[in-house]
């Protein structure tokens, strides 16, 4: 069944698969790819799909800000895949599911995992963490949590 997309009513479904329909052209639209979400044009805008399913399909009572998809796909649209969420919810469920990034791949990393093999090896040689993070161009915090195991082991 397809409900029509609020602001767009008569132009616009959308179905509980994550399929988007326009009324105009009589198709069904064919989405692309944002950030790794199906994302497709409506009025000149993108919308991402999954938000499109769940303002036309989720009660939010709560009034929670962000859409989860509860099996970790950001394409799998289908209804029964998505469920409203804070954003710390949304963040703990991808650490539990080990979609949060980690290590070299974070998008902050400042050292790579030979990075940190090398600056354990200076370590057990005796430098100092002063000397090692000038080196590495990191504070010589982040040394310190790498000699007392609190980072990347």
């Amino acid at each position: 069944m397809y409900k029509e997309i609020k602001g767009l009513e008569g132009r616009y479904s959308v179905n509980e698969d994550g399929n988007v329909f326009s009324h105009r052209r009589g198709i069904r639209l064919k989405p692309g790819l944002a950030g790794g979400y199906h994302c497709v044009k409506l009025a000149g805008k993108d919308r991402r799909v999954h938000r499109l399913v769940a303002e036309a399909f989720l009660p939010n009572f709560l009034d929670k800000p962000q859409v989860n998809h509860i099996d970790g796909n950001k394409q799998n649209n289908a209804l029964s895949n998505l469920e409203m969420a804070t954003a710390s919810e949304n963040a703990t469920h991808a650490f539990k599911m080990g979609l949060s990034p980690k290590g070299e791949n974070h998008g902050r990393a400042k050292l790579s995992n030979e990075d940190v093999t090398t600056i354990k090896r200076l370590l057990l040689k005796g430098e100092t963490n002063i000397s090692i993070a000038k080196k590495f161009g990191v504070g010589d915090t982040a040394i310190s949590k790498i000699k007392l195991g609190q980072r990347r082991n």
